[in-house]
Formats: structure tokens, sequence, C-alpha cells
């Protein structure tokens, strides 16, 4: 009878912090992350692998882009 008592208060403990969001969850939602405005054309994209990305750098830096 105490072991499954226990069994579900681990269970809903567990199912309650696997729907509880973190500081990082909410600052995510909060800055709609990669959410880009409509009249924003020149925000580089993400690329899958360290390569794609330089290469999208060194194309940015070549056109005369500012710096961040």
């Amino acid at each position: 009878m105490a072991n499954s008592i226990v069994r579900m208060v681990l269970g809903a403990s567990a199912w309650l912090l696997s729907h509880t969001r973190n500081n990082i969850q909410n600052w995510l939602l909060s800055t709609q992350w990669r959410r880009m405005p409509p009249d924003e054309g020149d925000i580089p994209g993400i690329y899958p692998d360290a390569r794609m990305e330089k290469d999208g750098y060194m194309a940015l830096n070549a056109q005369g882009a500012a710096h961040v």
C-alpha cells in the first residue's frame, strides 16, 4: 500500500516537472524566437553546420554588412 502511494507521488511529481516551463523556455516564448517581422529581409538564416555558417558569414561580410 505504501509502495503504491510512493509510486503515485513520484509519478505525479515527474509529470508536473515535465509540464512546467523553466526560465529559458519562458524567455524564448516571450521573445518569439526566430520569428522575423515581414519587413526584415536582411536577417541571416540558421545554418545546419559550421561550414555553411562560415560560408554565409563570409558572403555577408563580402557584401559589406555591418558586424553586430
